[in-house]
């Protein structure tokens, strides 16, 4: 370990905005962004962006390290460099993130786990996730029956073992197979998903598409559907598959 904790220069403060960022924004991470050095910031929607500008007017955006056809891996590396770079330079750095900055944000764990090897201060702030979302919104309590989730494309390529007996949650089912940048629902790769989910759940057993409310005031989107309608489904590209347990 280096002296570099003790000496105070450069630290990275990881924060989620929520789903809803006027909503979900805690004062923990509120006071992150509005105290640090240097703020950058991911995933975020225009009025977000906004609103974190107010925060800190120089607030720079990582969003353009998006490029079609560019793998994700090589995007998420360049997003760390620059983050890591800022705090070696001697700056407190907020990285903001939408959502949670754990559940599901590589980038935010890679940084973390970089800097802390190097000795710099790293930490990640809670925030509200979809997942949190998602139970208030279906009625979902995971101390029922229990809860499995998985990335969808992990889960189909890695086809883990399973039990259908309990609730089942797959993210980002809109990229599904995919590993760069595309819009519109991943059609090829959501139909291989579904033939290896009707491997252990019938053909009309009732799934639900879910995306939640980006601000306040909207309505989360509930799709409830039979399996076998999943393939041809229209749906935000970034939503979530929620299966119940099969009684």
């Amino acid at each position: 370990m280096s002296d570099r904790i003790d000496s105070g220069v450069g630290s990275l403060t990881v924060v989620g905005l929520g789903i809803q960022m006027e909503a979900h924004l805690t004062p923990e991470s509120r006071d992150a962004i509005q105290m640090a050095d240097v703020v950058f910031y991911v995933g975020t929607d225009p009025v977000a962006a906004k609103a974190i500008a107010e925060l800190h007017p120089a607030a720079q955006s990582l969003d353009s390290f998006y490029e079609f056809g560019r793998d994700r891996r090589a995007t998420y590396d360049a997003m760390v460099e620059q983050v890591c770079d800022s705090v070696r330079g001697g700056n407190e750095v907020c990285f903001a993130v939408y959502g949670h900055p754990g559940v599901f944000a590589t980038p935010t764990h890679d940084a973390v786990r970089r800097l802390t090897a190097e000795g710099y201060r790293a930490r990640l702030v809670p925030g509200i996730s979809a997942t949190d979302c998602l139970y208030a919104d279906l009625g979902v309590d995971p101390g029922d029956d229990g809860c499995q989730m998985y990335e969808a494309t992990k889960f189909l390529e890695r086809r883990p073992r399973f039990d259908p007996a309990v609730p089942l949650i797959l993210w980002q089912i809109g990229t599904v197979g995919e590993r760069s940048g595309r819009s519109g629902v991943a059609r090829a790769g959501l139909a291989h998903l579904c033939d290896y989910l009707a491997e252990h759940y019938p053909p009309t057993h009732e799934i639900t598409i879910y995306h939640a409310a980006e601000h306040a005031g909207m309505e989360s989107s509930i799709m409830p559907m039979p399996l076998q309608a999943l393939p041809e489904a229209e749906f935000p590209t970034m939503s979530t598959l929620y299966a119940p347990a099969l009684k």
